[in-house]
Order: C-alpha cells, then sequence, then structure tokens
C-alpha cells in the first residue's frame, strides 16, 4: 500500500487498489487490510489489482459478440512469417510483462517454412484501420493505432511437451510490455480460492478471440463468447475410443451449444474465470487451448485446454532463470 502512495504516477487501478483495500473506520485514521504476500512478487509477476483488470463494457455474451476495445487486453495474436509475409496463425496470453504464454503446438516446428518471429498486442481489428472505417463500432474505440508487434526472444517449450500432453511454451519478448488501456497482463492462479470453484461441473467460463488457427482467416474483430465446464469423466471414454485422446487431470473440457466458438477460441487461446478478490474482481487464466483446433464441436467434442495450476512452478522457474 505504501509502494502504491509514493508512485510518481497515479491510474485509476491504484485508487480502485486502494478502495478496495478499505476495512473501516479507526478512531482517528481509516483500517486498510494488507493482501498476504505472495511468491509471485520476487518474480514481478503481477498480482490483483494489477492483472486480470475488468473494463467497463457491455456485459453481453450472445455466442459470437464482439468485444469493446478495452475488453481482454492481455489476448495476443502470434505473428508468423513466411518469405516476406507475415500471418497471426495462433494466440496466446501476456502474463508478465516479457512473457506470452501458448500451446506448444503453436511452435508448428513441422511447418518449418513458418517461423513464429513476434507477438502483436493490443490489437482489436485485424484488418488495418478498420478501427474507424466502421462506424457502427467507431464509438468504442479512439481511433489511434492501439496495437504493438514485439519480437521473441526466445522460444521456450515445456520439457516434457509430447503432442497433446504438456502443451504449454513461453514466449521471451525483447522488450517489456507498459500496460495501457488495451495492453495488460491477466492474472495466474497462485491462490486456489480464486479459482477453486470455477472447475464444478457446467460453470461459466470466457473465452475471447479472433479464431487464428493454422492456415485460416481470422475474424475481423476480436470476439467473446462462454463456455460451461464439463466433467472429463463425461467425455473421457469418447475421446479415447474415437479420438485415440487418453484425457488427464492436467487437461480441462469446456463445452457450449454455439458450435461456431471455434471460430472464435485461437488456438492456444485463454480459458478465463471472473473471480472476486477482496471487494474488486479480476481475471484469472485457467486454461489454454490444447487440442480443439483438431477435434471440432461440430462433432459434438468439448474444447480441451491444458489446465494451468500444475505448471506453476514451471512459469514462475522459467521467468525467474530469463
Amino acid at each position: 500500500l505504501l509502494r502504491v502512495l509514493q508512485k510518481p504516477d497515479f491510474f485509476e487501478n491504484d485508487a480502485k487498489y486502494l478502495n478496495a483495500s478499505f476495512c473501516g473506520d479507526g478512531a482517528k485514521f481509516p483500517k486498510v487490510c494488507c493482501p498476504e504476500a505472495l511468491v509471485a512478487e520476487e518474480l514481478s509477476l503481477p498480482l490483483p489489482p494489477y492483472c486480470g483488470v475488468v473494463f467497463p463494457a457491455e456485459n453481453y455474451f450472445d455466442a459470437g459478440s464482439i468485444t469493446s476495445s478495452e475488453e481482454y487486453p492481455w489476448t495476443a495474436l502470434l505473428l508468423y512469417t513466411k518469405m516476406g509475409k507475415t500471418r497471426p496463425y495462433c494466440g496466446g496470453t501476456l502474463i508478465h510483462k516479457r512473457f506470452v504464454l501458448t500451446a506448444a503446438h503453436c511452435l508448428y516446428e513441422n511447418e518449418p517454412e513458418w517461423t513464429l518471429t513476434g507477438v502483436r498486442l493490443g490489437v482489436w481489428a485485424t484488418t488495418v484501420m478498420q478501427d474507424c472505417k466502421n462506424q457502427a463500432l467507431v464509438d468504442q474505440i479512439d481511433c489511434e493505432s492501439i496495437s504493438i508487434d514485439l519480437a521473441v526472444s526466445k522460444v521456450i517449450k515445456h520439457p516434457e511437451y509430447e503432442s497433446l500432453y504438456n502443451d504449454l511454451a513461453l514466449l521471451q519478448l525483447t522488450e517489456s510490455v507498459h500496460t495501457t488501456r488495451y495492453v495488460a497482463p491477466i492474472c495466474l492462479p497462485f491462490e486456489t480460492e480464486h479459482v477453486s470453484a470455477s472447475f464444478n461441473d457446467d460453470k461459466i467460463l470466457q473465452i475471447s478471440g479472433w479464431g487464428a488457427h493454422l492456415f485460416e482467416e481470422v475474424a475481423e474483430f476480436k470476439m467473446k463468447s462462454i463456455v460451461h465446464i464439463s466433467s472429463l469423466e463425461q467425455f473421457k471414454d469418447r475421446f479415447l475410443t474415437e479420438a485415440g485422446i487418453n484425457l488427464t487431470a492436467k487437461h480441462v473440457c469446456a463445452k457450449d451449444k454455439a458450435v461456431h466458438d471455434n471460430k472464435i477460441l485461437d488456438s492456444g487461446g485463454a480459458l478465463m474465470s471472473l473471480a472476486n478478490v477482496g471487494k474488486m474482481q479480476s481475471y484469472f487464466l485457467l486454461g489454454v487451448e490444447a487440442i480443439s483446433y483438431e477435434i471440432p464441436p461440430e462433432q459434438g467434442f468439448p474444447f480441451i485446454f491444458t489446465r494451468i495450476s500444475p505448471y506453476l512452478d514451471w512459469i514462475k522457474r522459467e521467468i525467474r532463470e530469463n
């Protein structure tokens, strides 16, 4: 709290943090409640309220809703280059000022023609200047270039990645990201109470993206939808018999009736939960899309994500050592 008060630049999130820390009136001075110290702090991994920020937005989730330009500011597009041509073919999530988390399958090691070269953050409309050309949406944005492209200096694939298992990779950026309304990190689930209820059957979670997959066109605008947690046991036998996939406790199933949500969810994209943290709310990253791109929901299969919580030690270690 003292560090916040001593900051030379004071932002809206700082005010929210101080207000949320107020615990009641004392005899002379107001009472405040200090947050518990977390190991994440020593790694500069952001903690609420400096991650997973909830910006004002229309609270509707029709299948295929267009987001506002400020929603989910941690969503990233991965950029691939072939013979001077650059295309977005996967998604990722900003978790740290220098790191984006994605799926290891997004490294496309079997497609040597396309090289992962960068990350695009702050993007809303994928068409150049589309933000200002669409008059129906022009009030949502500032009609300025809000996206930034950053080069990837190092790719860190999970050492035990094999096909559909341990499907995670960290992308280290060449420079640190400065938080804005359009670019900000999501929170990681270091405290179980933030996410424990999120894995209950039929719990509503959120996805967002452009439907970025290899060799497919992305949506014009960032989209969003809701999905429902499905029991692993409900689909485990079917995945094994029909797709030859053995689901484990490190996977998360999520399903929705809107079968075209695979046109929203990016390959390597995020499964998110909105959780209460004191008097505030923050978004937490619960999963990274793993194999949904291979088994479309039109066939009745749910989305499959790699569950983040078992990999927090690996994430912390790699950020510490790099």
